[in-house]
């Protein structure tokens, strides 16, 4: 399985290591069965609101969230439930493959339900909940798996309201979040583009390729580039020369930092492709520059 899953559950192609065994789709939810390969230490997350509930054997959850690096582990029963927010990313391993019933709601759809309670409350940015016990939701959830059993034409009908039912669930249990608005259709979404500007900000140094920067994305590059674009307003290049130039006027503020030290540092090809950079985005030399505010 990759190092990096970011999961569309509403995609028709899933990633290597996630096998559909069957699944109801519609516009804004998707219910199925699937089977997840044991992994390492994976960066997961889904643009989507997603229930997981166990449907194989106990299992070893062990699970952290990169804002909290200690490690949780969980025995994981039979028909125990998870709830993962959308854009939330959480660090995670199991040591075999699983079997998992999920289901996949849109921000879209999670907003839309909430939009007749106070504003400030569920869902997004929260989160994780591991190991949920709540005889609602897994009366919600059975539900759901039913209608995977016992296909009908009402389903168009029938599964958005058990879903309203799930979220309105979920935001009594574990209200005082804040729901986020959904994010500019096409995007990153807030927890990838966060990684990939703090991941671009730390290797400034190194040479950063549209490639490179899509792999850790776990996008392709056409993908990348436009869903970078869409996020951020600029190109990946355009942003990577527009953070080296706000790290160069620090570094020019430093007596005694050489023009050639400073365009090394922050992986200029040469001092005058930096100053040929510099005076681009500046509209004077970089020495001009630091003369004038000494």
């Amino acid at each position: 399985m990759d190092r990096y899953l970011f999961v569309d559950f509403m995609a028709d192609a899933l990633p290597a290591g996630i096998t559909t065994q069957r699944r109801i789709r519609q516009r804004h939810l998707i219910v199925g069965q699937y089977t997840l390969d044991r992994c390492h230490e994976i960066r997961f997350g889904s643009p989507q609101f997603l229930l997981l509930q166990n449907d194989g054997p106990p299992h070893t959850l062990t699970w952290h969230t990169p804002g909290n690096p200690t490690p949780n582990r969980q025995h994981v029963k039979l028909g125990e439930i998870n709830i993962i927010p959308p854009e939330t990313i959480l660090y995670a391993s199991w040591p075999e493959q699983i079997s998992t019933f999920i289901v996949a709601l849109t921000p879209n759809f999670v907003v839309s339900t909430l939009k007749t309670f106070p504003p400030s409350r569920i869902v997004a940015g929260a989160g994780p909940w591991i190991g949920i016990d709540d005889p609602m939701l897994l009366n919600i959830s059975a539900v759901l798996r039913g209608r995977l059993d016992h296909r009908s034409h009402d389903d168009s009908t029938y599964l958005p309201l058990a879903g309203n039912l799930l979220i309105t669930r979920a935001y009594e249990l574990f209200a005082g979040h804040t729901v986020r608005q959904p994010l500019a259709a096409g995007g990153l979404g807030l927890m990838r583009q966060r990684h990939i500007l703090a991941f671009i900000d730390g290797r400034l140094q190194e040479s950063l390729t549209l490639c490179r920067l899509a792999r850790e994305a776990g996008l392709s590059p056409d993908h990348f580039g436009r869903a970078f674009r869409i996020s951020v307003g600029l190109s990946p290049l355009q942003y990577i020369t527009q953070r080296r130039i706000s790290m160069a006027k620090e570094a020019l503020l430093t007596p005694n930092r050489t023009i050639t030290d400073i365009a090394m540092a922050l992986g200029f090809a040469s001092p005058s492709h930096f100053s040929d950079a510099f005076r681009k985005a500046t509209g004077v030399a970089p020495s001009k520059w630091r003369r004038e505010r000494n």
